[in-house]
Order: C-alpha cells, then sequence, then structure tokens
C-alpha cells in the first residue's frame, strides 16, 4: 500500500491587481490556511501547501502550540522537490 507524507496538496496562485498590494499571501499563509481547512476539514500539518510562480514554492506548517483553543503555527518556505511537482503538474491545467 501506497501512503504519501502529505495526502493532500492546496494549490494556489497569487493575483496580481492594479492596486497597491502592502500584504503578501505568503506572509499570511497561517490565515489562509486555517481558513482553507476549516472549511475542508483538513489538518494544515498535513496538507502541502503549494505557491504556484517563479520560482513554484511550498510551505510546511507545524503546529507550535495552542493559545485560547487557536493553534500557532511556525511556517517554513523552501522550493518545490520535483517528486512533488511531477505529482501535481496534471493538475494544474486551470492555473
Amino acid at each position: 500500500m501506497l501512503k504519501y507524507l502529505f495526502p493532500v496538496a492546496v494549490v494556489f496562485k497569487p493575483v496580481k491587481t492594479k492596486a497597491v498590494m502592502n500584504t503578501s499571501l505568503e506572509n499570511y499563509i497561517h490565515y489562509f490556511a486555517e481558513e482553507i481547512s476549516r472549511q475542508y476539514q483538513l489538518e494544515p500539518a498535513k496538507v502541502l501547501w503549494i505557491k504556484l510562480g517563479d520560482p513554484v514554492r511550498v510551505a510546511q506548517l507545524k503546529p507550535e502550540r495552542k493559545l485560547s483553543g487557536e493553534a500557532l503555527y511556525s511556517v517554513s518556505w523552501r522550493p518545490v522537490r520535483p517528486n512533488e511537482m511531477a505529482v501535481i503538474e496534471p493538475d494544474l491545467t486551470d492555473f
């Protein structure tokens, strides 16, 4: 039986607007991850968060502690690995 370390991947692509943007989804990935995880009943630490762009990057969220019922995460970004890209590439036709 084959089992992936990250059974779910969330792929997102920042959209440039004409308005000046002072924030970046990359800087607020933990809020994005919490909202998506809540909507789809996911565990943020068990999801591969993939940001399309040049280069494609992956965020890993690691739970650190809970304060008043809310989890705090440390976030680390890294380049996407070739094997990860090979798995998701067939599904990127809509991006």
